[in-house]
């Protein structure tokens, strides 16, 4: 839940406290007197929206905290072959990207190359991908993804995937197979 939407349901919560006052104009200098009753529930109100708040912020910075620097490390496993051992990336709070070093210099998200953006975003659902099963993985569908990728990094794109797959299930829907033609061991099946 973001802190808009934390926000959001306060102000719920305190129109839903005191009905009367959101069907009112305010006064004049925008002060609103209330009766004891009302103001006693509204505080209530406001405790527990502000109790709501607390809970969801510490169970996302314990969900950042528990799952950053694993999903980090496979980044930067995944995406060796790409950018080479000196790769680093990182991860935002809400486990996102949010910059990529490179031969020591470091580069937001945002302003790298549509290219880059979408092969590390590729990466990045496949780190997550084996980040719920270290083993196994889970099953990632890529739909006829890396249109914004040069020839060089196609082959290096096609080593990730064949990393990937060694340890999750990789999908590739496409209308251009040459694109993934050096993915070791995948299986082509033609609709």
């Amino acid at each position: 839940m973001t802190r808009t939407q934390v926000f959001v349901v306060v102000l719920a919560l305190c129109v839903i406290a005191v009905p009367d006052v959101d069907a009112q104009a305010p006064p004049p200098g925008g002060v609103v007197t209330l009766p004891i009753d009302d103001y006693q529930a509204l505080r209530a109100r406001a405790r527990a929206a502000a109790l709501l708040r607390n809970v969801v912020n510490e169970r996302r910075d314990a969900a950042h905290a528990r799952f950053s620097e694993p999903l980090r490390r496979h980044l930067e496993d995944l995406a060796q072959p790409l950018f080479g051992t000196g790769v680093r990336f990182d991860v935002d709070g809400g486990l996102r990207v949010a910059s990529r070093t490179l031969d020591g210099t470091t580069v937001s998200f945002d302003e790298l190359s549509m290219g880059a953006r979408e092969q590390i975003g590729i990466i990045a659902r496949l780190a997550c991908a084996m980040l719920v099963d270290e083993h196994d993985g889970v099953p990632v569908i890529i739909d006829d993804a890396l249109g914004h990728s040069d020839p060089d990094r196609l082959v290096k794109m096609n080593r990730v995937l064949t990393r990937a797959g060694e340890n999750a299930q990789v999908i590739v829907l496409t209308c251009s197979p040459e694109r993934y033609r050096d993915v070791e061991s995948a299986q082509t099946v033609a609709l």
